[in-house]
């Protein structure tokens, strides 16, 4: 992990301000996100993908709901609905379909080709935002698709 941790942050370059700040953060965003995917194989698999998912959606609405307090007066109608439309389309469907995905390949697989984010996110600056598509990010997304076919591949 050390090694891998070095490349992402380029120490041969000037640090980016709060880089390992940054690192650190992402690192536990990652054992968080694959705490969750075991949490919610488990709750899934005993009341539903929908039910798991508001519980979850729930949950974190309750603990990230007082970071929210000090920023209310900047909450417009048309902010409140791009929030609830967010919460819907890319909150609950894409949970409920993922979580119901995960009751069918199990959660190792899940999280493995969770590493399509990258590439759809990859795709989406490039296609939607106009970000430069270089050889590395075209690169990496190819290894990224065949790891994850590999993986959907094997007999569970």
């Amino acid at each position: 992990m050390r090694d891998r941790l070095l490349i992402v942050l380029a120490p041969w370059r000037a640090p980016a301000a709060h880089a390992v700040v940054g690192a650190a953060l992402g690192a536990a965003s990652a054992v968080c996100y694959a705490a969750n995917v075991f949490a919610l194989r488990r709750l899934s698999a005993q009341v539903g993908a929908a039910r798991a998912m508001s519980t979850h959606a729930f949950v974190g609405a309750v603990v990230i709901a007082p970071l929210a307090v000090g920023q209310l007066d900047a909450l417009t109608l048309p902010r409140l609905g791009v929030i609830a439309a967010g919460a819907v389309v890319i909150g609950a469907g894409c949970g409920v379909a993922f979580t119901a995905g995960l009751l069918r390949i199990g959660s190792a697989r899940a999280a493995v080709l969770t590493f399509l984010e990258p590439v759809v996110a990859v795709i989406v600056g490039a296609t939607v935002w106009g970000e430069p598509l270089g050889a590395q990010a075209v690169l990496g997304g190819a290894l990224v698709l065949g790891a994850g076919l590999q993986v959907a591949r094997q007999a569970r």
